[in-house]
């Protein structure tokens, strides 16, 4: 039974606490007057918010990037996995673009813009807004530029698709298309620099190279020159010319293989010690691999083959006869090199294939200089063992033109290294700048007309909205703590039975106090007697002798009533 009570007395609380629509109605009209107050409050700053907020501008650059080409294994049941693997480098380049590097070249790209442009008010992001120090605002370095970036600039991939998006925002339309522009510039230049770093370093190799030579040239020919001038000695015979010629020609050749040499173990190098930054377990994978038995035997024998077709070339007096033996040196170099190819090729693709998917490029360069340092290591051994026998026959000849004819011999030696360097190096410069980025400008920086914020129509409905949640929110809070008898329901919510009701009337008059005999048609008199009439019969059994009206404040209708009844 109690707890039959306490249900009753919980559902009693529950009905009594449900409002309807017209409640809220009457909610809504009693308070009007709060409502339309804090709704123009709230509308005003809205409208002053607004007004007062700066244009911003956004410009927008948009940069293709193109996935490096995967080998033959991505192909087929590895295509989504290649697909995967593709949105992982778009997602690295975009971690590379925020990256502090790249923002520290944009800030000095920015700042030189700044310099050179003579109208300072196109910028404002570059300057340092203090505000006891608003009147002269200082320019920013080029490391808090760069700190500001990093929220300022907003990088995203458009879904689905290799294509990077930049947007900057700024106060000034100028300064937004600067920022944007330098960005897509800075990043792209250091992609082609990425791309091109192996050839870069080799160029820059070969370029310090040739002008090594070129010093030590120019050392051997004065020396030559003064030689000759204090022994009085002016050329050499035919026999040594001849044999200078071939001596130099050899020793050109095989410091051009070491030249090679030096080249690959310097690349070479640069990769292995990339291997080990990206897994230092991974980088003693790729320890001789290509030092296969039957690799370093095709290699050998195309050297050999190869010194020994240059000796017969360089040997004019038989040259008729000789072009037969170049023939078929040519024919046995062709056919070994074809051997050559083909096993690398399948030995490289074993090597591929079970290399981690992380370093299988890498792999495959590191492969590639290993072959072409071990080409240039039996090359160079070839040559070697040639000119030991061409160093017997020199150090033959006669006692007075020796040291001349070491003279020649060096300068040849000399003229022709550094001819083959400077080949070398023009061949390094052009391939250098044959090779592509994988970063294409699409849609370039514009400078924008209209400002993208603030969207002052927005910020203004949006404050018309909220003044109104926030007057109506108040109005109900104020109404759930405010417990007097606003309407007749809420009387009849409290289980109080109702007499009757009085209609509002001007009652200020002395006279229209006692309306049941100034006006007894009206409706207020009509209530009036319908209350008299249930007071009467509300007691049939007995007679009303005195009525008590009575109420919580004063000027609330009780004489007026009393009077009337």
């Amino acid at each position: 039974m109690e707890n039959q009570k306490i249900l009753e007395e919980l559902n009693e609380l529950i009905e009594g606490e449900t409002r309807s629509f017209r409640d809220y109605i009457n909610l809504v009209m009693l308070h009007r007057k709060a409502i339309i107050i804090i709704t123009l409050l709230i509308l005003s700053a809205a409208i002053i918010y607004a007004v007062a907020s700066k244009n911003i501008y956004k410009s927008v650059t948009v940069m293709k990037i193109m996935p490096p080409k995967g080998s033959i294994l991505d192909a087929g049941i590895f295509e989504e996995f290649a697909n995967n693997q593709n949105d992982r480098y778009i997602a690295n380049e975009i971690e590379l673009l925020k990256s502090y590097t790249i923002r520290e070249y944009v800030a000095k790209a920015v700042i030189d813009s700044f310099n050179t442009d003579r109208d300072s008010s196109n910028y404002y992001l570059v300057y340092s807004h203090d505000f006891f120090n608003s009147d002269k605002p200082a320019l920013l370095d080029e490391i808090t530029l760069a700190e500001m970036f990093s929220r300022k600039v907003d990088i995203a991939q458009k879904s689905g698709l290799d294509y990077i998006e930049i947007a900057i925002e700024s106060p000034s339309p100028k300064e937004a298309y600067v920022m944007a522009s330098a960005y897509a510039d800075v990043y792209k230049e250091y992609n082609l620099g990425e791309n091109r770093r192996q050839v870069s370093n080799v160029t820059k190799f070969l370029e310090a190279q040739k002008q090594d030579r070129y010093h030590q040239l120019e050392g051997i020919e004065d020396s030559l020159k003064f030689y000759k001038l204090v022994a009085g000695v002016v050329q050499l015979d035919e026999q040594a010319t001849n044999l200078i010629s071939n001596i130099s020609d050899f020793e050109a050749r095989k410091n051009a293989s070491g030249i090679d040499m030096a080249i690959a173990k310097e690349t070479l190098v640069r990769l292995q010690n990339e291997m080990k930054k990206r897994d230092p377990s991974l980088s003693q994978y790729m320890a001789g691999k290509s030092s296969e038995p039957y690799i370093q035997m095709l290699q050998e024998q195309i050297a050999k083959l190869e010194t020994q077709r240059d000796l017969a070339l360089s040997n004019t007096k038989f040259a008729s006869q000789n072009k037969t033996l170049v023939d078929e040196y040519n024919n046995q170099i062709v056919e070994l090199k074809t051997k050559l190819d083909n096993h690398l090729s399948s030995y490289q693709s074993k090597v591929l294939s079970s290399s981690p998917e992380e370093i299988k490029e890498l792999t495959k360069e590191i492969f590639e200089e290993e072959v072409k340092l071990q080409a240039a290591t039996a090359s160079y051994n070839q040559l070697s063992s040639f000119l030991k026998d061409y160093e017997t026959k020199f150090n033959n000849l006669p006692q007075a033109t020796l040291e001349l004819a070491r003279f020649e011999r060096k300068r040849i030696a000399l003229e022709k290294l550094y001819s083959l360097l400077e080949e070398k190096y023009q061949e390094a410069v052009i391939n250098e700048q044959s090779i592509p980025g994988n970063v294409i400008v699409v849609d370039k920086a514009r400078i924008p007309l209209l400002p993208s914020k603030p969207n002052r129509m927005l910020i203004i409905i949006i404050g018309l909205f909220a003044g109104i949640g926030i007057s109506f929110g108040y109005i109900i809070v104020l109404s759930y703590f405010n417990t007097t008898i606003k309407t007749p329901e809420d009387i009849q919510k409290k289980n109080i039975n109702i007499l009757g009701w009085i209609p509002q009337f001007n009652g200020e008059a002395k006279e229209s106090e006692f309306i049941v005999s100034s006006n007894p048609k009206s409706i207020p008199s009509e209530s009036y007697r319908t209350i008299r009439t249930r007071v009467q019969f509300s007691r049939p059994g007995s007679g009303i002798k005195t009525i008590l009206v009575t109420s919580a404040l004063p000027q609330e209708g009780k004489t007026t009533t009393s009077v009337n009844l």
